[in-house]
């Protein structure tokens, strides 16, 4: 099973990892992340008592999805979050007229907001 249909045994989905990184803070994409993290325990614990061969016997498929349930797990225990800073302002001067001091403009861009969040596991970008 991939990653993604692991998820939504869970109850999570694509939408869930998309509310983190697009939240308007920092706090704000941590305590996301913390619900995210909440509801996939719930969503495991669900899938560990329908699963798990001392309850149901052994059944060797429900054992492969178990299995990778628990890496599953042991990946979003790692997830945190970190900001990639914005750029400073970056400023444009062109020069025109005699002596390039005539006439002189500047431009100036300006960045606004506290950077994009992203998601990583053990330094690695996931999102």
């Amino acid at each position: 099973m991939t990653d993604l249909e692991l998820l939504s045994l869970l109850g999570l989905g694509a939408g869930d990892f998309n509310a983190v990184k697009t939240a308007p803070s920092v706090a704000e994409a941590e305590v996301r992340l913390v619900a995210l993290k909440e509801r996939a325990k719930k969503g495991y614990r669900a899938q560990a008592r329908n699963l798990h061969p001392d309850l149901h016997g052994e059944d060797p498929e429900k054992v492969k999805i178990l299995v990778a349930l628990n890496d599953l797990m042991a990946k979003l225990d790692k997830l945190v979050v970190q900001v990639v800073p914005r750029p400073q302002p970056v400023q444009w001067v062109r020069f025109t007229g005699p002596g390039y001091g005539a006439g002189s403009t500047t431009t100036t861009t300006t960045t606004a907001g506290w950077g994009k969040a992203h998601i990583y596991v053990n330094g690695m970008r996931v999102s």
